[in-house]
Formats: C-alpha cells, sequence, structure tokens
C-alpha cells in the first residue's frame, strides 16, 4: 500500500473533514519532499526533529502543531514506530483569551430567528457545545431522544461521545424534524444527500449577531466557548464538563480554566457557601429603606420592601431580583413622565416591529434591556450607565433562574449602589 493510500485508509477511519485531510497531506508531503532521498517509511525521529527546528522561525504555533500531529499520526499510528513526540517542545500559542457573550445576550441572539432551520443550527451548538464540523456529520438517527442524548462523533479523532439533550432542545428539532424531514444528515444542503456548509452557517450567525446588536466577535467557536463558561457559571464543574467532552489535551485544558477564570488553587471553604447560616453581620439595609420612605409608587414599594425583607433574613439572590423589579418600574415611569411621543420614537429606531407604548403596563411585554435602550436614547441615563445596568441586569438573571450561584456580598453592595444612584436617585 502507497503511502498516499495509507494516509487516506487513517482519514477515513477517524472521519476527518476535508480541511484537516487537507493541512495533514500538506505537513507530510513538505516533510518527505525535505527529505526526498530517504523513503517515507525510513525517516527517523532524529530527521524530524532536526527537520521541525529549521522550519519554526518561518512557522507559527499553529503551524507547527499541525506538524506535530500529522508527523505524530503517520509514524506512530500508522507505522507503529513510537517515536518519543512528547519530547519536542512546540513554540507556545498565543495566550489570548477571547471575550465570551454573556447568557443574557445569547438569549437575545436566539430570539432574532425566524427561519426554523437556522434557529435549530445556531442553537444546537450552542446548546451542545459541539463543534460546526461534528454538527454537519449528525444523521437524524444521532438524536437518541429515548435517552435524552445526541451522539455527536469527534471528526478529529472518530471517538463518541452522548451530550445531554434537554426538553426545550429536544422539542425544536422535532419541530424541524416536522418540516424539513430530513433524510441522510440532520442537516442538509440544497441538493439532495449533501451537508449543509460551514460557509452558510456563518452567514447565518453574522445575521442574527447584527440583528441582536451584539459588539462584541461572535464566531461558531465562540458559540463553544459560551457553552462552556455558561455551563460552569451556572454550578456545572469545568473538569467534569472537560471530561464529558473528551478534552484531555493539557494546554486545551489550561485554555478553558483561564476562559472561565479558574485555578487549580484551592481559595475557597465549604464554610464560604454556607452564607447567611453562621453570617453574624446582617446585611445592611439602611441605605434601600431611605430610598424606600421615599418612594410612593405601589409597585415599587411593593418590590422594595420584598426585597429588604429577604436581604434581613439572608435571601440575598431573591432580594436582588425583587430590588431590580423596583427599579426597572421606577425607571419605565420616569420614561413615561418624559412622554409616550418620545419612548414610542426610541422604540421605533431599536425595533421597528414592537407595538407603541401607551401606558406604563405596556413596557411589561418588553425585555428589561429594551427599557434600558429606550432610557437611554431619551437622555435618562447616560451610555456608561446603561452599560453599568447592562451588567447588574445580567446579576439580576444569573440570581433569577435555578442554579448553585451565590453572589458575593460586594458585588450585591456594588449593584445596589448603582441602582440607587442612577435610578432612584435621579
Amino acid at each position: 500500500m502507497t503511502t498516499e493510500e495509507l494516509l487516506n485508509k487513517e482519514f477515513e477511519k477517524r472521519k476527518f473533514v476535508p480541511a484537516t485531510k487537507k493541512v495533514y497531506s500538506q505537513k507530510l508531503t513538505e516533510l518527505f519532499e525535505f527529505y526526498s532521498q530517504i523513503e517515507p517509511s525510513n525517516i527517523n525521529f532524529d530527521q524530524i526533529d532536526s527537520y521541525l527546528y529549521r522550519i519554526k522561525k518561518s512557522q507559527s504555533p499553529s503551524s507547527m502543531e499541525n506538524c506535530f500531529w500529522s508527523f505524530k499520526l503517520y509514524f506512530n499510528e500508522i507505522l507503529g514506530k513510537n517515536f518519543p513526540f512528547h519530547s519536542l517542545r512546540l513554540p507556545l500559542k498565543d495566550s489570548h483569551i477571547p471575550n465570551v457573550i454573556s447568557q443574557n445576550q445569547i438569549k437575545e441572539l436566539l430570539e432574532t430567528f425566524e427561519n426554523l432551520k437556522h434557529k435549530t443550527l445556531i442553537t444546537l451548538l450552542y446548546a451542545t457545545g459541539m463543534r460546526v464540523e461534528e454538527l454537519l456529520e449528525l444523521t437524524p438517527k444521532d438524536i437518541l431522544s429515548d435517552k435524552k442524548e445526541i451522539r455527536v462523533r469527534n471528526t478529529k479523532t472518530g471517538k463518541i461521545r452522548y451530550p445531554h439533550l434537554s426538553d426545550k432542545l429536544l422539542k425544536l428539532l422535532r419541530e424541524y424534524y416536522i418540516q424539513f424531514k430530513p433524510k441522510k444528515y440532520l442537516f442538509e444542503g440544497q441538493k439532495k444527500d449533501t451537508k449543509y456548509s460551514v460557509s452558510s452557517i456563518r452567514k447565518i450567525l453574522e445575521k442574527a449577531k447584527i440583528k441582536a446588536e451584539i459588539k462584541e466577535e461572535l464566531t461558531l467557536i465562540s458559540l463553544r466557548y459560551c457553552y462552556i463558561k455558561h455551563m460552569v457559571e451556572q454550578g456545572q464543574s469545568l473538569p467534569a464538563l472537560l471530561k464529558s467532552m473528551q478534552v484531555h489535551n493539557s494546554d486545551t485544558v489550561q485554555f478553558y480554566y483561564n476562559l472561565c477564570g479558574k485555578s487549580d488553587k484551592i481559595n475557597y471553604s465549604p464554610i464560604d457557601k454556607l452564607g447567611v447560616i453562621i453570617d453574624t453581620n446582617k446585611f445592611n439595609t439602611v441605605e434601600i429603606e431611605r430610598i424606600f420612605d421615599s418612594i410612593y409608587n405601589l409597585d415599587e414599594r411593593d418590590y422594595l420592601r420584598e426585597s429588604i425583607a429577604c436581604f434581613k433574613v439572608g435571601a440575598m439572590r431573591a432580594g436582588v431580583v425583587f430590588v431590580w423589579a423596583s427599579a426597572i418600574r421606577n425607571l419605565q415611569n420616569k420614561c413615561v413622565e418624559i412622554g409616550y411621543k418620545q419612548i414610542n420614537e426610541a422604540l421605533k429606531k431599536i425595533n421597528q416591529r414592537e407595538k407603541p407604548i401607551k401606558q406604563v403596563s405596556d413596557f411589561e411585554r418588553l425585555k428589561d434591556k429594551t427599557t434600558l435602550d429606550i432610557a437611554n436614547k431619551i437622555g435618562l441615563i447616560t451610555k456608561h450607565q446603561k452599560a453599568e445596568l447592562d451588567k447588574h441586569l445580567d446579576l439580576r438573571n444569573y440570581c433569577g433562574h435555578p442554579s448553585e450561584y451565590y453572589p458575593e456580598t460586594q458585588k450585591i453592595k456594588a449593584y445596589l449602589e448603582d441602582l440607587i444612584n442612577i435610578i432612584f436617585k435621579k
């Protein structure tokens, strides 16, 4: 069997995508041409080491890593040479940690879709953390609804993993299947029995990003990063999560630790999680009570009264949620004082499809972020103040959803201080 035939057989066995096949073949061809006087199978480890040393100045860290993995595949996996590739020192990759958009932004992104197929594609990428190449290999039979799992094939290693299939995702997939009736692949292109293209999915994501007014960088791989970081934010153990995703490479593991702001250092004790049970210093609610005394709107007073009661007994997450409800209603009332004309002009700029606001209760159909956008556009809050309130909306959302998340006292104090100064005292 020729070298090319051996490689193609291994590529098919591991279900490599065309792009990976091309890169591996290219790197091996360059090595073989460098040692053109030697039969490829007779190239020894010292010669490989020498070759890598010669080219390292002209190659990027990613290119050198491609050399490493392609050489290891051919010499160790195909030829069984057992060369000590682990002893090679590769150039360090760029340690830049990408920004990951918030859970609230993901929600807004997914809500922009009107096309069911587009929504299912992007939702599936985010909800499972799979790579786009893995998604395009899925078949209808890979949706194991009875086991609440999805069978995902790693296109690089050929290994299979089974991410959880949530009830929401299952419902969406069923609606998609009924409408599109896919046969060979779960997501098919325009031609029969062909896969959907990666470039098309990129365009879908870019359009949704613009529609959701997301300014941060957002790519297909970003959705995987979001999945991992958001799972950790909601209480999932990072080591257990990476194990379930078959992420074992030490550099990749460290990347995700940095992405999630985690470290191997133990910097807490179980006593920290006991919170109110042993906390003899009660949360100081004096400032909120002063605000309460100055408020006359019944809705605002009711929400604020409940938040004070929660803070006093140590129910911090509930207190965060109730004080936000009071603050956002206060902001809505202030918008109304400026005038419905100005409100609806701002709303039209934000979303032309929204119905006009005719009374304060109409705000209830809007997202809180939209209310903040309106307040900014009509001059109630500055751009900087809106940015701070957007961050606090994320805190409110973390506290409002079932999870093990428990906000630090200092974070709650900063949250209250901003709500008081930006909204209540205006």
